[in-house]
């Protein structure tokens, strides 16, 4: 489906998590991280597999929706489209849940419309019949729109955004072109409002003093489930230390949007806690899949999942004296080019930073940020220390030029020649020179004659894509000036594929293992896959009829052979 490696692809054209929710994020970003193994390609929703023609292309792209999930027969799954047309998925890659931020997409708007796609198609509306009347289709006896349609035409939609292809009018059904215009039309005015994750709490970090009313906080939690958050402190805490809500009354269990506290007695020295949170909940459609530790694989976007086992963590500091109390966070910056390093100080006294050995002090509850430059397509390793042996190091490899998709750069050949190639006569057997009679053209209405013997060479003919389907010429027969012979084939650098003599260019990397999957826990089953015979006339019943009258020739015939060689015994 894809090319396997993006230099190829950008030479020539063209999601879950480490556990399932957000993987955690250094510092004072959310974080929510699943307690399940690693999520992987998996293969493929069963009959969803198809292909489409790209507009400037001459290969066909197959489309699928693709199924993530950990290693089990059992295990939660999660649906994904592509947004990476240049890039294949690969085999045994972890993913990680991310934000739009972590993707290559840059342009907010653009992911807007990805977002608005997922929610209005397939598998987010899973009754094909209501998508097709709402998209305009026409009404069709005995024909409906299938999954495998409907994905085609999704897919296409979201690389018209991702990667700026279109679809092309020519190579692709009916119902999948009219349903992707649907998709990329007036109607799509973009969904702005980016997904949350399944569970979080928010700050990640926090600090106060002890003694605080109700306590050290808030921190507050978010989470797409319906089912109760199971809430404690980890570890050994302090005499005296506990969880409480906004009343200051003790917790176990939470929703969306309670706000928690770490009471503190007063007096008490300075110290720490964590909060821990955990439930089941589905990843948020639109939520953008990459491959774990930037290895490179295909960038997937979700549209849809079964509910996970996911958990989420805060960390809460207290303290008595004025001291300071660290934290860092980074993140990479696509538009400067660049690694962003957040330095926070939440205690009461200034922290002393050294970012890679070069002292930036922080005052009391403030915060610092610092830019480092790093090259395109480089490793880089930022080191932060701070008071009370604070220390924290950032590896990573800044990726974040894509080459826009452009059709392939190879002119396919022209047609033929339209003039004829000459007629050479034979030279009689006499001692004057023959005389060969040029070919009529459109501009000469006398024959051409030549005192040198004629030459048996014919001009080149450049073959053409498709080939011709004229008839050659006949040999010895005189030429005959006609109409320029008219090729099949598009323009050089428009070709567009057409029926069976297209290439199909794969999604997935060859040899990687794509079993088809059923998914029973989509509200319906998809309708089926396309007749094979539609073009044709023909049906399944046509198949059926055909095989029968076949079969009862096949016994006449040799019936009528065992009584033929019975009635010659007897003759004999």
């Amino acid at each position: 489906m894809f090319l396997a490696q993006r230099g190829i692809s950008r030479a020539a054209s063209a999601c879950a998590a480490a556990g399932l929710a957000a993987v955690a994020l250094v510092g004072f970003a959310p974080v929510a991280r699943a307690d399940t193994a690693a999520l992987q390609f998996r293969g493929h929703v069963d009959r969803t597999e198809g292909e489409v023609a790209l507009s400037g292309f001459w290969w066909k792209q197959q489309t699928e929706l693709m199924v993530l999930s950990a290693e089990g027969r059992n295990a939660p799954q999660v649906l994904v489209y592509c947004i990476d047309l240049e890039t294949t998925v690969r085999e045994g890659v972890d993913y990680r849940e991310g934000a739009w931020a972590d993707s290559w997409l840059k342009d907010t708007a653009k992911v807007a419309k990805i977002n608005w796609v997922l929610n209005h198609s397939y598998p987010k509306i899973n009754d094909l019949d209501a998508l097709a009347k709402t998209a305009g289709l026409p009404d069709k006896k005995g024909r409906k729109l299938d999954a495998q349609e409907a994905v085609e035409a999704t897919q296409a939609a979201i690389w018209h955004y991702s990667n700026g292809v279109n679809l092309s009018d020519s190579g692709n059904g009916q119902d999948v072109v009219t349903l992707y215009k649907y998709l990329t039309g007036e109607a799509n005015k973009g969904e702005a409002a980016e997904p949350g994750a399944s569970l979080e709490l928010a700050p990640t970090t926090t600090s106060g003093k002890d003694g605080d009313t109700p306590g050290v906080g808030p921190v507050t939690v978010k989470t797409t489930s319906t089912e109760p958050v199971a809430v404690k402190l980890d570890g050994t805490v302090p005499t005296g230390v506990s969880l409480v809500g906004k009343d200051g009354n003790p917790l176990g269990t939470a929703a969306n949007g309670t706000e928690l506290y770490v009471k503190v007695p007063k007096s008490q020295n300075p110290g720490e806690a964590r909060i821990s949170a955990s439930t089941k909940a589905g990843v948020n459609i639109g939520r953008v899949f990459l491959a774990k530790d930037r290895k490179h694989s295909q960038t997937l976007i979700a549209a849809g999942s079964q509910p996970f086992s996911v958990s989420a963590a805060a960390q809460v500091k207290w303290s008595h004296q004025p001291v300071p109390v660290p934290s860092s966070a980074y993140k990479e910056d696509c538009v400067q080019g660049g690694v962003t390093v957040t330095l926070k100080n939440t205690g009461d006294g200034p922290a002393d930073f050294k970012l890679n050995g070069e002292k930036v002090t922080v005052p009391p509850n403030s915060t610092r940020t610092q830019f480092v430059k790093v090259a395109e397509d480089t490793n880089y390793t930022i080191t932060v220390t701070g008071p009370g042996g604070y220390s924290q190091t950032y590896t990573g490899w800044l990726d974040c030029v894509e080459t826009p998709t452009v059709p392939p750069t190879t002119t396919p050949p022209t047609a033929p020649a339209s003039t004829p190639p000459p007629v050479v006569t034979t030279p009689p057997a006499t001692s004057k020179p023959p005389t060969t009679t040029a070919p009529p053209t459109s501009n000469t209405s006398a024959p051409a004659t030549t005192s040198a013997p004629a030459t048996t060479s014919a001009p080149p003919v450049t073959p053409t894509i498709p080939p011709s389907t004229s008839a050659p010429a006949t040999t010895g027969a005189p030429a005959t000036t006609g109409a320029p012979a008219t090729s099949s084939s598009a323009p050089a650098g428009s070709a567009s594929p057409s029926g069976s003599q297209a290439p199909t260019k794969p999604i997935v990397e060859p040899g990687t293992d794509n079993p088809p999957i059923e998914v029973p826990w989509l509200p319906v089953a998809p309708a089926g896959s396309r007749k094979d015979l539609a073009n044709t006339g023909g049906d399944d019943s046509n198949v059926v009829l055909i095989t029968g009258v076949a079969a009862g020739l096949l016994l006449a015939g040799g019936g009528a052979i065992y009584l033929n060689r019975r009635r010659g015994r007897h003759e004999a």
